[in-house]
């Protein structure tokens, strides 16, 4: 029956005086994050008395704009900002992000202090993937794209229109059988809709993977680039379904003539890739050859949406020789 009582003892002695405001915080293990506007702040509490407890961390440009961008992952906690994608794990902070995608291009996506607007991020724990939704106000252009991360291939893919433009939404929450679910303004009303990373209404156009620019370990050294080995599926025949660009420059080129890809579609001819058997259900592997050797430093592929039906990608091998440089 007596009010809480608040010892003048019990507090941590963190930082003061640097004028930002307390806008999240989460924990992890036996630490606490305080995030504010700027900076995140590690509080070590594993001793069993708070007297114990204190400030093990002050790290700065890591802060965030609200709870919203915070999220609890059975890898840690995972926040955004216009630097980056970063994963607590108990013991340090990665960036995700990192040499995965640009600087530039993620600054304009999350929004910096000339394009201000609001990101939220959810987990999906079924699939073990986060969604990033570029603006839950509605207020910034795209609002609704979003990038989505798997921590079980450690890759990102970038979603065009994965909500609605415009629309106000809440943050993710977990409803009770665990999926993922957020609220949005419908009518005046608020309507709930489940996150579904294999809904298949998405138009075909919208979908293009491009990968990293590939230097195999060596950026400096020059490579002859022979072919690229692509264990797919397809229920259909697909029309120039790669392309490939050297050195960084992003200018990408068809690998479309000649016999350049095999198996070659029985329809189609050169630069149509077969489709696989039994309807799309089994794996084939497709061998692309540019129309001559590539000597470069660095090579990237991207993948054009299909021409029709599905198309499934394994994964990509490149047949390559490294050369050495002459001395002179």
């Amino acid at each position: 029956g007596r009010f809480d009582t608040f010892p003048s003892s019990n507090y941590i002695d963190v930082v003061r005086g640097d004028s930002e405001s307390y806008v999240a915080a989460s924990e992890y293990a036996d630490r606490i994050l305080a995030f504010k506007d700027n900076s995140v702040q590690i509080v070590n509490i594993s001793s069993p008395s708070p007297s114990g407890w204190f400030l093990e961390k002050n790290e700065k440009y890591m802060g965030v704009v609200g709870p919203a961008c915070v999220v609890k992952t059975q890898y840690g906690i995972v926040w955004v900002n216009d630097n980056g994608c970063f994963l607590y794990n108990g013991s340090s902070i990665k960036n995700l992000m990192d040499d995965k995608i640009d600087d530039d291009e993620w600054a304009d996506f999350i929004g910096n202090s000339v394009n201000a607007h609001y990101s939220s991020i959810g987990y999906e724990k079924h699939k073990k993937q986060l969604i990033i939704m570029r603006d839950c106000t509605g207020t910034a252009g795209s609002s609704g794209d979003a990038y989505l991360y798997d921590f079980k291939t450690k890759s990102w893919v970038k979603l065009i229109n994965a909500f609605s433009d415009s629309i106000v939404h809440s943050n993710f929450i977990h409803d009770w059988n665990g999926d993922l679910v957020v609220g949005y303004e419908s009518g005046g009303n608020v309507a709930f809709k489940k996150w579904d990373s294999d809904d298949t209404t998405i138009s075909k156009s919208d979908i293009v993977l491009t990968t990293k620019d590939i230097d195999f370990g060596s950026p400096a050294l020059d490579k002859k680039v022979y072919a690229a080995y692509v264990t797919y599926k397809s229920s259909a025949e697909q029309n120039l379904p790669l392309e490939f660009a050297v050195d960084g420059t992003g200018s990408f080129s068809d690998f479309s003539t000649g016999t350049n890809v095999q198996p070659q579609g029985n329809t189609g001819g050169a630069g149509y890739l077969e489709s696989t058997a039994s309807a799309g259900s089994t794996w084939d592997v497709a061998t692309f050859t540019a129309d001559s050797v590539q000597t470069c430093q660095s090579i990237q592929f991207k993948f054009n949406p299909p021409t029709a039906g599905t198309f499934n990608i394994n994964d990509i091998s490149i047949e390559y020789r490294q050369l050495r440089k002459r001395v002179t």
